[in-house]
């Protein structure tokens, strides 16, 4: 299969097939002041023909460090993909239980830590953040380098406090050097 010639993978996706990492980018969304990259627009019109194309049923759209803790993007995007997308924001501890609640009935079920430059939440407020979004059902998807290493709290990714973490694309490729 070559790149855009429209052809299908010879491996069919099996039904339900889940994108569970995917990026919107549009220039009318503001830049976040902690953003290393602007990247060109990324629509929703243009993920939709590779997920018809890959057979693609279910999708989560993952806020990007672009706009920092503003996920109006993110939420656009969902809303365009309709009932078969979730997202994953990004929330600063001054977030409020009612605009967490907001966020939930809006599909947003995890709040994401991107510890590189670029990420708008330090690690210090990683597990007051994780405690305050598992009341909504959230998990925390994690994404670091393999040289960032987890301050002192090695048994808390590993699950002794019973919270749901997912490793991101920089876990699962670690010489990546994708800056989203």
């Amino acid at each position: 299969m070559q790149p855009g010639n429209g052809d299908r993978p010879r491996l069919k996706a099996p039904a339900g097939t889940c994108d569970t990492h995917m990026h919107v980018y549009l220039r009318q969304y503001p830049k976040a002041p902690t953003a290393k990259i602007a990247p060109p627009d990324a629509p929703v019109s243009e993920y939709l023909k590779v997920r018809e194309r890959l057979g693609i049923e279910r999708t989560v759209v993952v806020q990007p460090t672009t706009y920092g803790t503003d996920n109006r993007c993110t939420l656009a995007a969902m809303k365009a993909l309709g009932s078969s997308a979730h997202g994953v924001a990004v929330v600063d501890p001054t977030v409020t239980d009612a605009e967490l609640d907001r966020l939930t009935r809006l599909g947003m079920c995890g709040i994401r830590f991107h510890m590189l430059p670029g990420g708008a939440l330090p690690w210090d407020v990683l597990e007051i953040m994780a405690a305050r979004v598992a009341t909504f059902g959230w998990h925390v998807q994690l994404q670091r380098w393999e040289n960032v290493g987890l301050p002192a709290r090695p048994g808390w990714v590993a699950g002794e406090t019973r919270r749901a973490v997912a490793p991101s694309h920089a876990e699962l490729t670690r010489r990546s050097a994708h800056p989203t």
